[in-house]
């Protein structure tokens, strides 16, 4: 089985005097699933951004299906610990999960009906079916949660990271 996550003698610190994560080694094996639990602070959500290569370890290797994390990025889904969004601006549950189709090529124009469908049945697998018309502002957070959940999922991807998935979650 392939190797899905591997982080080999990672060293990340944010300031240089104090790590976060200490010549940090595993692999995640490809349908293997796996939980990081630790305290407020302790570097989970750190880790989650070294393997969406937005941050950068002082020494170390990390290789996300097989490439670096900014080569894999689109094929990743991810669910962020907390969103900040506008309450004003006018999106809708749809739009939010289409979001999550824009690193699957080439966009020119609006979403096609196919785009349209696989984020309906994205919608259906978080039990939100019939809510794509809602604005994102009028749910509740439980709901918020799994429309984010929805938009990791709609495009198929091969890693999905979740950072505290189930905050909120009604």
């Amino acid at each position: 089985m392939a190797v899905a996550l591997e982080f080999s003698n990672v060293h990340f610190s944010y300031d240089r005097s104090v790590p976060i994560i200490e010549n940090a080694s595993f692999e995640l094996k490809e349908d293997a699933s796996m939980c990081v639990v630790g305290p407020n602070g302790g570097g989970k959500s750190t880790l989650v951004k070294l393997v969406l290569g937005l941050l950068t370890p002082q020494s170390g290797t990390i290789r996300v299906l097989g490439e670096s994390p900014s080569e894999s990025r689109a094929a990743i889904g991810y669910v962020p610990q907390s969103l900040q969004f506008d309450p004003r601006f006018p999106i809708t549950v749809l739009d939010v999960v289409l979001m999550g189709r824009l690193g699957s090529g080439l966009r020119l124009g609006p979403f096609g009906r196919r785009d349209k469908e696989v984020a309906d049945k994205a919608l259906q697998r978080v039990d939100l079916n019939g809510l794509s018309s809602c604005r994102f502002s009028k749910l509740s957070g439980g709901q918020r949660q799994r429309v984010l959940i929805a938009r990791a999922l709609v495009d198929e991807p091969r890693l999905l990271l979740l950072d505290e998935p189930t905050a909120n979650v009604d």
